[in-house]
């Protein structure tokens, strides 16, 4: 199985446990995990308003889908194309209105195909008797000609990755580490939810879900501890004021 949860930035309380099936990837399970998480939080009159993710519930459809719901997404693009220097995929410029890129040296890629696994990408190349011809295709590609991968949502991407390198991201993932990573740290280790022993998605899910009640009616507990602390000084502190003040007035 796999358990996926989501929790506050303030306080770390969990705020959607779930659990599915081993095979599938982190970014399949975030779009119902945020659906979960808004439809609560608008329950109660909450805003959902940004989320931070490690790089494996990373995925442009994922990316589009918070577009949508107006949520801002701290989380990492991956990179479609691995060539870099003078040849790297920012070198080529897109010509909007034919629909085709020209490479540095001036030569065109047409586009060829969309990607069978995801739709969004298309796919752009370059012509043979170009490529073979070209004095600096030792720096652009090993193959007979040079491809480029475009995604329609390029626009996205692009904002999202520079977002991933501002100072605001650094700080949600900070926090991240120690709000999520911290939580399922401690369901591991102090009540031991390293494995699920059970027979079936339900039950299990079950399991997974009583542990991260566990966890949260002791965050309740512990903050309404330090509440109660904190009103008997304020409260200690008023009677020693009105004391003092009473014994000025006898006087």
């Amino acid at each position: 199985y796999k358990a996926s949860a989501s929790v506050d930035e303030a306080c770390g309380i969990i705020t959607h446990a779930q659990v599915d099936n081993g095979n599938k990837n982190d970014s399949e399970l975030l779009q119902p995990i945020v659906k979960e998480v808004k439809e609560r939080l608008d329950q109660q009159g909450l805003s959902f308003q940004s989320v931070a993710t490690d790089k494996g519930f990373y995925s442009t459809e994922n990316l589009k889908c918070l577009s949508d719901e107006t949520i801002i997404a701290y989380m990492t693009p991956r990179q479609l194309t691995t060539t870099k220097g003078n040849f790297a995929r920012e070198h080529f410029h897109y010509d909007k209105s034919n629909d085709r890129f020209i490479c540095p040296q001036g030569k065109v890629l047409y586009f060829k195909q969309l990607y069978y696994k995801l739709s969004h990408i298309r796919r752009y190349r370059a012509q043979e008797k170009d490529c073979l011809t070209c004095p600096q295709k030792t720096l652009c590609t090993k193959g007979k000609a040079r491809t480029i991968s475009f995604s329609i949502y390029e626009d996205l991407i692009a904002e999202a990755h520079q977002r991933s390198q501002s100072q605001e991201a650094k700080a949600f993932h900070r926090l991240r580490n120690i709000q999520a990573e911290g939580t399922f740290a401690h369901l591991k280790e102090v009540l031991k939810f390293k494995k699920l022993y059970s027979l079936g998605l339900e039950s299990a899910g079950k399991r997974f879900l009583m542990g991260c009640a566990t966890i949260n009616l002791k965050k309740l507990i512990r903050f309404l501890f330090w509440f109660y602390i904190f009103i008997s000084q304020i409260l200690e502190n008023f009677k020693e004021r009105t004391k003092f003040r009473f014994g000025l007035s006898v006087v």
